[in-house]
Protein backbone atom coordinates (compact mmCIF):
# COMPACT_ATOMS: atom_id res chain seq x y z
CA UNK A 1 0.00 0.00 0.00
CA UNK A 2 1.07 3.48 -0.01
CA UNK A 3 0.40 5.14 2.84
CA UNK A 4 1.23 4.54 6.88
CA UNK A 5 -1.73 5.97 8.68
CA UNK A 6 -4.50 5.65 10.95
CA UNK A 7 -7.45 4.47 8.62
CA UNK A 8 -10.48 3.47 9.28
CA UNK A 9 -11.74 0.23 7.71
CA UNK A 10 -14.70 -1.63 8.35
CA UNK A 11 -16.51 -4.14 6.21
CA UNK A 12 -14.15 -4.23 3.52
CA UNK A 13 -14.66 -0.42 3.58
CA UNK A 14 -11.74 1.73 3.48
CA UNK A 15 -11.79 5.45 4.28
CA UNK A 16 -8.89 7.47 3.61
CA UNK A 17 -7.90 11.01 5.85
CA UNK A 18 -6.62 13.54 4.30
CA UNK A 19 -3.17 13.77 4.88
CA UNK A 20 -0.07 15.04 3.03
CA UNK A 21 3.12 13.80 5.63
CA UNK A 22 5.10 11.81 3.22
CA UNK A 23 5.81 8.03 4.45
CA UNK A 24 8.91 7.36 6.63
CA UNK A 25 11.23 6.57 4.17
CA UNK A 26 12.00 2.14 5.30
CA UNK A 27 8.77 1.53 5.99
CA UNK A 28 7.46 -0.84 3.55
CA UNK A 29 9.97 -3.71 2.66
CA UNK A 30 9.14 -3.51 -1.19
CA UNK A 31 10.25 -7.20 -1.18
CA UNK A 32 8.74 -8.53 -3.95
CA UNK A 33 11.82 -8.44 -6.84
CA UNK A 34 11.29 -6.64 -10.44
CA UNK A 35 12.59 -9.44 -12.31
CA UNK A 36 9.42 -11.58 -10.84
CA UNK A 37 7.17 -9.03 -12.12
CA UNK A 38 8.63 -9.14 -15.05
CA UNK A 39 7.43 -12.70 -16.05
CA UNK A 40 4.15 -11.35 -15.86
CA UNK A 41 2.29 -9.93 -18.97
CA UNK A 42 1.23 -6.25 -17.93
CA UNK A 43 -2.30 -5.35 -17.52
CA UNK A 44 -4.46 -2.16 -18.45
CA UNK A 45 -7.09 -1.00 -16.55
CA UNK A 46 -9.68 1.98 -18.06
CA UNK A 47 -11.19 4.75 -15.84
CA UNK A 48 -13.69 6.78 -16.14
CA UNK A 49 -14.75 9.55 -13.73
CA UNK A 50 -18.07 10.74 -12.40
CA UNK A 51 -17.93 14.86 -10.85
CA UNK A 52 -20.72 15.49 -8.74
CA UNK A 53 -22.12 18.84 -9.19
CA UNK A 54 -25.00 20.36 -7.13
CA UNK A 55 -28.66 19.37 -9.08
CA UNK A 56 -28.77 22.50 -10.84
CA UNK A 57 -25.38 21.85 -12.17
CA UNK A 58 -23.01 24.15 -9.89
CA UNK A 59 -20.36 23.39 -8.16
CA UNK A 60 -19.64 24.90 -4.39
CA UNK A 61 -17.13 27.57 -4.23
CA UNK A 62 -13.79 27.27 -3.41
CA UNK A 63 -14.75 23.50 -4.92
CA UNK A 64 -11.55 23.13 -7.47
CA UNK A 65 -14.03 20.61 -9.09
CA UNK A 66 -12.51 18.08 -11.55
CA UNK A 67 -11.51 18.85 -15.11
CA UNK A 68 -10.25 16.68 -17.80
CA UNK A 69 -6.38 18.47 -17.17
CA UNK A 70 -6.78 17.03 -13.73
CA UNK A 71 -8.41 13.70 -15.21
CA UNK A 72 -5.48 13.51 -17.04
CA UNK A 73 -2.99 14.19 -14.20
CA UNK A 74 -4.59 11.89 -12.15
CA UNK A 75 -4.09 8.87 -14.04
CA UNK A 76 -0.59 10.37 -14.74
CA UNK A 77 0.06 9.73 -10.95
CA UNK A 78 -1.38 6.24 -11.19
CA UNK A 79 0.68 5.45 -13.67
CA UNK A 80 4.18 6.40 -11.63
CA UNK A 81 3.25 3.94 -8.76
CA UNK A 82 2.14 1.29 -10.43
CA UNK A 83 4.34 1.44 -13.69
CA UNK A 84 6.80 -0.94 -11.62
CA UNK A 85 4.20 -3.74 -11.19
CA UNK A 86 3.83 -3.78 -15.29
CA UNK A 87 -0.06 -2.18 -14.58
CA UNK A 88 -1.10 0.41 -16.23
CA UNK A 89 -4.13 2.87 -16.63
CA UNK A 90 -6.43 4.67 -19.51
CA UNK A 91 -8.61 7.80 -19.29
CA UNK A 92 -11.29 6.52 -20.97
CA UNK A 93 -13.99 9.73 -20.09
CA UNK A 94 -15.68 11.65 -17.22
CA UNK A 95 -18.87 12.75 -16.56
CA UNK A 96 -21.10 14.63 -14.72
CA UNK A 97 -23.47 13.70 -12.08
CA UNK A 98 -26.09 16.77 -11.20
CA UNK A 99 -27.42 15.71 -7.28
CA UNK A 100 -27.06 18.17 -3.89
CA UNK A 101 -27.50 15.24 -1.81
CA UNK A 102 -23.91 13.50 -3.03
CA UNK A 103 -21.97 16.83 -3.65
CA UNK A 104 -21.64 17.51 -0.23
CA UNK A 105 -21.45 14.77 2.58
CA UNK A 106 -22.32 11.46 1.09
CA UNK A 107 -20.49 8.10 1.00
CA UNK A 108 -19.31 5.46 -1.57
CA UNK A 109 -21.95 3.50 -0.69
CA UNK A 110 -24.70 6.05 -1.39
CA UNK A 111 -23.27 7.56 -4.21
CA UNK A 112 -22.89 4.66 -5.69
CA UNK A 113 -26.55 3.92 -5.88
CA UNK A 114 -27.45 6.57 -7.13
CA UNK A 115 -24.98 5.93 -10.18
CA UNK A 116 -26.41 3.15 -10.59
CA UNK A 117 -30.19 3.41 -10.65
CA UNK A 118 -28.93 6.84 -12.56
CA UNK A 119 -26.92 4.93 -15.32
CA UNK A 120 -23.50 6.21 -14.71
CA UNK A 121 -21.88 3.40 -13.86
CA UNK A 122 -19.41 2.38 -16.40
CA UNK A 123 -18.77 -2.09 -16.38
CA UNK A 124 -15.40 -1.77 -18.36
CA UNK A 125 -13.90 0.36 -15.86
CA UNK A 126 -12.77 1.80 -12.54
CA UNK A 127 -15.70 4.19 -11.68
CA UNK A 128 -14.16 7.02 -9.23
CA UNK A 129 -16.86 9.78 -7.83
CA UNK A 130 -15.31 12.86 -6.97
CA UNK A 131 -17.57 14.71 -5.06
CA UNK A 132 -16.99 18.37 -3.36
CA UNK A 133 -16.43 16.75 0.46
CA UNK A 134 -17.38 13.21 1.79
CA UNK A 135 -18.87 13.12 5.01
CA UNK A 136 -15.57 11.52 6.14
CA UNK A 137 -11.84 11.39 5.00
CA UNK A 138 -10.70 11.55 1.64
CA UNK A 139 -11.33 8.89 -0.23
CA UNK A 140 -12.98 5.19 0.12
CA UNK A 141 -12.94 2.21 -2.09
CA UNK A 142 -14.16 -1.36 -1.34
CA UNK A 143 -11.99 -4.52 -1.78
CA UNK A 144 -12.07 -6.70 -5.06
CA UNK A 145 -14.15 -3.23 -6.58
CA UNK A 146 -14.35 -1.09 -8.95
CA UNK A 147 -15.67 1.80 -7.45
CA UNK A 148 -13.93 4.72 -5.38
CA UNK A 149 -15.26 7.73 -4.11
CA UNK A 150 -12.61 10.63 -3.17
CA UNK A 151 -12.58 14.65 -2.82
CA UNK A 152 -12.27 16.05 -6.39
CA UNK A 153 -9.82 18.52 -5.32
CA UNK A 154 -7.14 15.61 -4.56
CA UNK A 155 -7.67 13.29 -7.40
CA UNK A 156 -4.02 13.58 -8.79
CA UNK A 157 -2.51 15.26 -5.40
CA UNK A 158 -0.27 12.79 -3.01
CA UNK A 159 -0.99 8.59 -2.44
CA UNK A 160 -4.51 9.07 -2.07
CA UNK A 161 -5.97 7.54 -5.48
CA UNK A 162 -2.77 5.18 -5.54
CA UNK A 163 -4.12 3.97 -1.87
CA UNK A 164 -7.80 3.51 -2.57
CA UNK A 165 -6.94 1.85 -6.49
CA UNK A 166 -4.46 -0.88 -4.02
CA UNK A 167 -7.95 -1.90 -2.01
CA UNK A 168 -9.59 -2.34 -5.17
CA UNK A 169 -6.98 -4.68 -6.46
CA UNK A 170 -7.88 -6.62 -2.44
CA UNK A 171 -4.66 -5.42 -0.83
CA UNK A 172 -5.42 -4.70 2.56
CA UNK A 173 -4.39 -2.33 5.18
CA UNK A 174 -0.70 -3.71 7.49
CA UNK A 175 -2.18 -1.57 10.01
CA UNK A 176 -5.59 -0.40 12.36
CA UNK A 177 -7.69 -1.94 13.18
CA UNK A 178 -5.08 -4.11 14.35
CA UNK A 179 -6.24 -3.53 18.06
CA UNK A 180 -10.46 -4.32 17.14
CA UNK A 181 -11.05 -6.59 20.33
CA UNK A 182 -11.10 -9.72 21.12
CA UNK A 183 -9.32 -10.17 18.00
CA UNK A 184 -7.05 -8.27 15.98
CA UNK A 185 -7.94 -8.06 12.14
CA UNK A 186 -5.05 -7.08 10.71
CA UNK A 187 -2.36 -7.77 12.86
CA UNK A 188 -0.21 -10.59 12.34
CA UNK A 189 0.84 -12.53 15.35
CA UNK A 190 2.07 -14.16 17.21
CA UNK A 191 4.78 -15.83 14.51
CA UNK A 192 5.53 -16.58 10.79
CA UNK A 193 6.98 -19.53 11.21
CA UNK A 194 4.61 -22.35 9.51
CA UNK A 195 5.31 -25.19 11.24
CA UNK A 196 4.22 -23.25 14.48
CA UNK A 197 0.27 -24.49 15.18
CA UNK A 198 -0.30 -20.13 15.68
CA UNK A 199 1.31 -19.07 12.54
CA UNK A 200 -1.25 -16.87 11.07
CA UNK A 201 0.67 -14.52 8.46
CA UNK A 202 -1.44 -16.42 5.21
CA UNK A 203 -5.14 -15.17 6.94
CA UNK A 204 -3.70 -11.62 8.95
CA UNK A 205 -2.38 -8.46 8.17
CA UNK A 206 -1.16 -7.69 4.99
CA UNK A 207 -1.70 -11.64 4.22
CA UNK A 208 1.48 -11.30 2.25
CA UNK A 209 3.63 -14.21 3.72
CA UNK A 210 6.70 -13.24 2.28
CA UNK A 211 6.60 -9.98 3.72
CA UNK A 212 7.66 -8.58 7.23
CA UNK A 213 4.82 -8.82 9.52
CA UNK A 214 3.14 -5.36 10.91
CA UNK A 215 1.77 -5.67 14.20
CA UNK A 216 -0.13 -2.09 15.39
CA UNK A 217 0.69 -1.14 18.21
CA UNK A 218 -1.95 1.98 18.53
CA UNK A 219 -3.23 1.86 21.97
CA UNK A 220 -1.82 -1.21 22.62
CA UNK A 221 -1.29 -0.76 26.80
CA UNK A 222 -5.41 0.09 26.41
CA UNK A 223 -6.13 -2.87 25.26
CA UNK A 224 -4.01 -5.34 27.75
CA UNK A 225 -5.05 -2.87 30.47
CA UNK A 226 -8.53 -3.80 30.17
CA UNK A 227 -7.69 -7.20 29.28
CA UNK A 228 -6.25 -7.36 32.84
CA UNK A 229 -9.41 -5.59 34.83
CA UNK A 230 -11.53 -8.30 32.48
CA UNK A 231 -10.31 -11.37 33.44
CA UNK A 232 -9.44 -10.52 36.94
CA UNK A 233 -13.50 -9.39 37.16
CA UNK A 234 -13.56 -6.24 37.62
CA UNK A 235 -14.88 -4.65 34.56
CA UNK A 236 -17.91 -6.51 33.11
CA UNK A 237 -16.62 -5.81 29.68
CA UNK A 238 -13.33 -5.10 27.86
CA UNK A 239 -14.47 -1.57 26.76
CA UNK A 240 -15.26 -0.76 30.18
CA UNK A 241 -11.65 -1.73 31.21
CA UNK A 242 -10.83 1.17 28.20
CA UNK A 243 -11.91 3.73 30.08
CA UNK A 244 -10.17 3.07 33.06
CA UNK A 245 -7.28 2.56 30.96
CA UNK A 246 -7.91 5.92 29.57
CA UNK A 247 -8.40 7.73 33.03
CA UNK A 248 -6.63 11.12 32.89
CA UNK A 249 -5.55 10.37 36.67
CA UNK A 250 -4.68 7.14 36.55
CA UNK A 251 -6.46 4.57 39.03
CA UNK A 252 -5.00 5.47 42.17
CA UNK A 253 -8.14 7.50 43.10
CA UNK A 254 -10.40 4.64 42.34
CA UNK A 255 -12.05 2.95 45.12
CA UNK A 256 -10.49 -0.75 43.58
CA UNK A 257 -7.39 0.41 43.00
CA UNK A 258 -5.45 -2.18 44.96
CA UNK A 259 -7.45 -4.90 43.06
CA UNK A 260 -6.66 -3.12 39.91
CA UNK A 261 -3.07 -2.79 40.37
CA UNK A 262 -2.66 -6.43 41.33
CA UNK A 263 -4.67 -7.28 38.11
CA UNK A 264 -2.34 -5.51 36.02
CA UNK A 265 0.73 -7.49 38.15
CA UNK A 266 -1.09 -11.10 37.43
CA UNK A 267 -1.82 -9.81 33.72
CA UNK A 268 2.19 -8.85 33.49
CA UNK A 269 2.49 -5.76 33.97
CA UNK A 270 5.61 -4.25 35.19
CA UNK A 271 6.01 -2.57 38.55
CA UNK A 272 7.60 0.23 36.85
CA UNK A 273 4.53 0.48 34.49
CA UNK A 274 1.58 -0.49 37.54
CA UNK A 275 3.48 2.79 39.62
CA UNK A 276 2.88 4.90 36.08
CA UNK A 277 -0.52 4.16 35.20
CA UNK A 278 -1.58 4.92 39.39
CA UNK A 279 -1.31 8.09 38.42
CA UNK A 280 -1.35 8.70 34.51
CA UNK A 281 -3.50 7.25 31.51
CA UNK A 282 -2.22 4.07 29.50
CA UNK A 283 0.50 5.57 26.81
CA UNK A 284 -0.66 5.51 23.41
CA UNK A 285 2.31 3.99 21.71
CA UNK A 286 4.27 2.26 25.12
CA UNK A 287 5.46 -0.58 22.95
CA UNK A 288 6.47 1.28 20.09
CA UNK A 289 9.21 3.65 18.43
CA UNK A 290 6.86 5.52 16.70
CA UNK A 291 9.46 8.25 15.42
CA UNK A 292 11.32 5.77 13.52
CA UNK A 293 8.48 3.60 12.56
CA UNK A 294 9.92 0.71 14.05
CA UNK A 295 7.27 -2.10 16.13
CA UNK A 296 9.33 -3.18 18.99
CA UNK A 297 7.53 -4.65 21.79
CA UNK A 298 9.79 -5.36 24.91
CA UNK A 299 10.41 -9.65 25.90
CA UNK A 300 7.52 -9.82 27.52
CA UNK A 301 6.10 -10.76 24.09
CA UNK A 302 8.32 -14.26 24.03
CA UNK A 303 7.32 -15.07 27.53
CA UNK A 304 5.42 -18.16 27.35
CA UNK A 305 4.40 -17.71 31.26
CA UNK A 306 2.39 -14.79 31.01
CA UNK A 307 -0.60 -13.23 28.78
CA UNK A 308 0.95 -9.86 27.87
CA UNK A 309 1.09 -9.53 24.21
CA UNK A 310 -0.04 -12.86 23.79
CA UNK A 311 -3.62 -12.94 22.27
CA UNK A 312 -3.87 -14.15 18.79
CA UNK A 313 -6.63 -14.91 16.60
CA UNK A 314 -7.82 -18.12 17.24
CA UNK A 315 -7.41 -19.73 13.74
CA UNK A 316 -4.98 -22.85 13.53
CA UNK A 317 -3.57 -24.12 10.71
CA UNK A 318 -5.65 -27.37 9.51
Amino acid sequence: MFSGFAYSQTDNLCITPTNYTPDTLGAYSKSTSPSYINNFPSRTFNIFYGRINKSDGSYSQPGWPVTLEKAKASVALLNSYYKPFNICFNLTGMDTINSTAHHTGSNLYNINLYAENNGYVKSDAFNIYAPHELIQGAGESWLKNTKIAMTGSLIAIGTILPHEIGHCFNLHHTFGPGNSRPDPLNCERVTRIPSDPEYNAHMAGDMVIDTNAVPNFNLEQHSYYAYALLEAGLVPIWSDGIQIAKNPNGFNGLINATAIAQALADYGFTQTEINYLRYNPAIRDAYTDVPNCLYAPDGRINDPTVDFLKIVEDRLIQ
